[in-house]
């Protein structure tokens, strides 16, 4: 068995050649079903090679001939949602060389050609696209961190020894150093927490791992009719619809039961139910000005900005006094004082359940790392006057 991992544009793919003698038990069969077994589901598989099992109905993925072999091979094809592309016999009147993958949108015009020199056995062409879809068919797609999968005092000792002294807080301007904290704080965060990619059209996630299995068994099925038009697979297929079914019924009224009686302490997530269930997004539609079509978002936004501003009321200021400033100077506040305590008395009244601000720092973190959250102040006195540099633009909304 050879495994190549083709880095493509369209991402990575998992090439696997295999060669399984014509004496071979059933354990070459399992070795390969094990190596499978622990590799990423998420990546598309590709498997080629010399299987020596003649004794299998492809159409319908089924042994001719009970035996050991056959029986491994075929459970080995369902158990991974192999679809098998090669549909002509390559040595003979049988079918040994096989293909199978688990996206056969990847691969195209499979042909079989004459002998290869020196061997037996008739040549299987196929072409695999490596090509980026469309921009139309691509989905954004969310990262998220997996705050599961590490350890928060891992986390800690990175934090701490992260040279925070490279921060310049000498310019007077907050925005700088505050940049140059995130910088170093995602870092970490990006060092320890694994990432996760959220695609809005993955399964359900309250879906059990049997139902999804049902699932994937069904798309197979379905395929499979859909080449070979086998009566046998139709009512396969029709069968484990009505299962899919049931199933998917039980576990979406189990997990709605869940989500209502948790809308008291988790309510965000009881209406992104309700929002999911009723299909509710509530764009703008496009907007018509002056026989024009508007559809980008921020020329509606342009739109309404003038559209406020044309029927707010215009004072008249003639008969009121003008209000001379006593001093040119603009008012100082002495003394800005925000303690440690403050701070950390308001972090730990933060629900992980809200969504992160502007600067995409969780609650989850804000509230697990009170303690290393002092390296976010700098005091410092000048012409006897304290001030506080404080990153207002992701922090004002918490604290104040």
């Amino acid at each position: 068995m050879l495994w190549l991992e083709l880095h493509t544009s369209r991402g990575i793919v998992n090439f696997v050649t295999y060669y399984r003698p014509p004496t071979a038990t059933t354990d070459s069969l399992r070795s390969l079903h094990s190596a499978l077994g622990a590799a990423s589901t998420s990546l598309p598989i590709i498997v080629c090679g010399d299987f020596n099992t003649p004794d299998v109905d492809w159409l319908t993925t089924s042994p001719k001939v009970k035996s050991p072999v056959v029986d491994t091979l075929c459970e080995f094809v369902c158990d991974n949602f192999f679809s098998q592309l090669v549909s002509h016999p390559t040595r003979g009147d049988n079918i040994l060389d096989l293909l199978l993958t688990t996206n056969p949108d990847l691969i195209s015009s499979v042909r079989v050609t004459d002998n290869l020199p020196g061997c037996d056995h008739d040549a299987i062409h196929f072409i695999l696209s490596t090509s980026i879809p469309h921009q139309s068919t691509i989905k954004h797609q969310h990262v998220l961190y997996n705050y599961k999968a590490a350890d928060i005092d891992d986390f800690k000792e990175v934090l701490s020894r992260v040279s925070w002294e490279v921060i310049d807080f000498e310019n007077g301007d907050i925005e700088l150093p505050w940049s140059q904290w995130k910088d170093l704080f995602f870092s970490a965060v990006d060092y320890v927490f694994p990432s996760v990619r959220w695609n809005k059209r993955k399964m359900k996630h309250w879906f059990s791992e049997s139902t999804i299995k049902v699932i994937h068994r069904k798309k197979h099925l379905y395929r499979e009719y859909k080449h070979s038009g086998n009566p046998a697979t139709l009512r396969k297929y029709k069968s484990i619809s009505s299962l899919v079914c049931s199933k998917c019924r039980q576990e979406t009224a189990s997990h709605s039961n869940l989500v209502c009686q948790q809308s008291h302490t988790n309510p965000k997530h009881f209406w992104r139910w309700i929002n999911t269930v009723k299909g509710y997004h509530n764009p703008i539609p496009p907007l018509h000005d002056s026989g024009n079509t508007i559809t980008k978002d921020s020329d509606k936004e342009s739109l309404f900005n003038r559209y406020f501003c044309s029927v707010f009321t215009k004072e008249n200021t003639s008969n009121l006094d003008s209000l001379t400033p006593e001093s040119s100077h603009p008012t100082i506040i002495d003394l800005i004082s925000i303690t440690l305590e403050e701070v950390h008395a308001e972090l730990c009244h933060l629900s992980v359940n809200k969504a992160c601000g502007p600067d995409n720092i969780t609650s989850f973190l804000l509230k697990m790392l009170q303690i290393i959250f002092p390296f976010l102040f700098v005091t410092y006195s000048t012409n006897h006057y304290q001030q506080v540099l404080f990153p207002f633009t992701g922090f004002q909304e918490i604290l104040f």
